[in-house]
């Protein structure tokens, strides 16, 4: 089956249930530990994020991706990825639905985005594991935690502390 296109925009209101629904296929039985995440980002997140992107492919959403706004001690900000759903039943690019939601996030202006993965899955994409980084993430298990520098120039080193809100430690 071939890929059909897929269009990417900002996440509205009316797209919670949708996107519920989306995380519980994503991950199954940890669908709902996702789905409260994305629950408590939009809890603690004032007003509607340009933050939080859905794709939809046919008028049905197919991907979504949820980031949260963290300052960091040097003046950055960063971009974190709460959650990241694909409808696996799906014909979709996501590594091209990934970066696309990224280069959103740096056209708002963030030094990095954080998430929570493997290295091996996302390393083509340009993330790399937080611990072989300058990057404080403070009482945090820096263990499956990944960066990716979106601003810098190549070869900058990533570095900086960040205070994670408690919803995402």
């Amino acid at each position: 089956m071939p890929e059909t296109s897929i269009t990417i925009r900002t996440e509205e209101d009316k797209d919670k249930s949708s996107v519920a629904t989306l995380l519980a296929k994503t991950y199954g039985a940890e669908g709902v530990k996702a789905i409260e995440l994305a629950s408590e980002l939009r809890r603690n997140i004032p007003q509607p994020s340009l933050l939080s992107m859905v794709a939809e492919q046919d008028g049905i959403m197919v991907a979504c991706a949820l980031y949260a706004p963290v300052k960091m001690d040097e003046g950055k900000d960063i971009a974190v990825m709460v959650s990241l759903g694909i409808d696996t039943q799906k014909q979709i690019d996501v590594k091209g639905f990934l970066e696309e939601t990224i280069n959103r996030v740096q056209q708002q202006g963030y030094s990095y985005v954080l998430m929570r993965g493997t290295a091996e899955d996302f390393a083509e994409q340009g993330f790399v594991r937080s611990r072989e980084t300058k990057l404080d993430l403070g009482k945090v298990d820096e263990g499956d935690w990944l960066v990716k520098d979106i601003l810098s120039e190549e070869g900058s080193v990533i570095s900086g502390a960040i205070e994670l809100p408690n919803f995402l430690q």
